[in-house]
């Protein structure tokens, strides 16, 4: 917000101001206009660092969740993976960075050089030990995989599709708030199938699709992924309008383009273009990002930089109050 710039408005809102507002504006408007575009840092008495969140987290605080989705193929797993790198390597976190793996087709333990037949944990089980709980800190940790020389841990996903029916519902609701309450950024992979039913609808059994729409509707962001070939892009469209089409709001969008070598910036620019003409107006413009797959240094560390700048701009959090939604009629009218 830009005090005393009244003389130029429209120069400082192009160069990103929320507001710009006179210097004379009376004190409670002020207020006003701060609560409308910033959440208020509320007063502490006692501040104590460790590596982590408390070993006891409280209900009332919770960490940021933020789902990484795209069409197939367009390189989303090994951006997520990126872009948790980056942020356990950033000193703010203090290490208290998770992975979680929620796609049909689970890549991440792959990525990791997990074995196919790895033992260890994985969401299936992590779903499993919600179901008579929340598990505490101690609990949490046995879900949780240490990959080597990696700053965050990982949940991997389904071992097989077939099993996703095991993680859906409630489960994998009270999965996700319990780690979002044990640490500061949760990163989690998700197919882009999320369920659309018409208005007034209710929602039918599950679905393959419960999945991403309960990580959708728990996610502070979502960083959108596509490719800059022509059938990536109608499928980045298509998905951007799918999300907006599930109640998704626009501010809750980070499209990422990912440019290959052999169609360069300037082609990735010009689908950007596409995209903004195709999309609604109050939608982020896609940024343009050289392809993650080779692995450039300082790739993660650029991805953090920008998601913790979109999160730090969202003016409210999504509060989970442990209170699943209802869809309309699903609990019946007045006549049944």
């Amino acid at each position: 917000m830009v005090v005393g710039g009244d003389d130029e408005p429209p120069r400082w809102v192009t160069l990103g101001a929320a507001a710009v507002i006179g210097s004379d504006l009376p004190v409670d408007a002020f207020r006003q206009l701060l609560s409308h575009h910033a959440s208020p840092i509320l007063g502490t008495d006692h501040l104590e660092l460790g590596s982590g969140p408390p070993e006891s987290a409280s209900h009332g605080w919770s960490g940021r969740l933020v789902a990484v989705t795209g069409p197939g193929g367009t390189g989303a797993s090994v951006l997520a993976r990126h872009l948790a790198a980056g942020l356990g390597n950033d000193p703010r976190m203090r290490g208290s960075v998770l992975l979680l793996d929620a796609c049909l087709e689970a890549d991440q333990a792959f990525l990791h050089g997990l074995p196919d037949d790895h033992l260890g944990p994985d969401l299936q089980a992590a779903t499993q030990a919600h179901r008579g709980g929340d598990p505490d800190r101690a609990g949490l940790d046995k879900l949780i995989v240490r990959p080597t020389d990696r700053p965050y841990g990982l949940i991997p996903g389904l071992r097989r599709r077939r099993d996703w029916p095991s993680i859906g519902g409630p489960s994998l609701r009270a999965t996700l708030v319990n780690l979002r309450r044990h640490h500061l950024v949760s990163v989690v992979d998700v197919d882009p199938l999320i369920d659309l039913t018409p208005p007034g609808q209710a929602l039918g059994p599950s679905t393959p699709g419960e999945p991403c729409r309960m990580v959708m509707s728990l996610a502070d962001l979502v960083v959108v992924v596509g490719g800059t070939g022509e059938h990536a892009t109608r499928s980045m469209e298509r998905l951007l309008g799918n999300l907006g089409d599930a109640g998704i709001s626009a501010s809750r969008l980070l499209p990422i383009l990912l440019a290959e070598p052999t169609t360069g910036r300037r082609t990735a620019r010009r689908v950007a273009r596409r995209l903004d003409r195709a999309t609604p107006a109050n939608l982020e413009s896609p940024l343009v990002w050289t392809d993650p797959t080779n692995g450039s240094p300082g790739t993660g560390a650029l991805l953090a930089r920008k998601v913790l700048g979109a999160l730090d701009l969202l003016a409210g959090r999504l509060d989970d109050g442990g209170v699943v939604p209802v869809p309309v009629g699903s609990l019946g009218t007045r006549d049944q």
